[in-house]
């Protein structure tokens, strides 16, 4: 189960990660710019995947204590 929750958390990371450079690029300009629509699918993505993240952290946390 341990082993399952750090792969979720590790596809989490590079998810977190890909909408972070899309805010990126749309902040410079790079590959085109981004609607507003996406950008703020995007930072809602990232709002949700940390929220996500915490949560499997909290698991981790409490599964190493037992």
């Amino acid at each position: 189960m341990r082993r399952d929750l750090y792969q979720v958390e590790e596809a989490l990371q590079e998810r977190y990660q890909e909408a972070g450079e899309k805010i990126y690029r749309h902040f410079t300009g790079g590959e085109g710019r981004l609607m507003e629509k996406d950008f703020e699918e995007d930072f809602t993505e990232i709002e949700r995947l940390q929220a996500e993240s915490q949560r499997i952290l909290e698991e981790l946390k409490a599964g190493e204590q037992k």
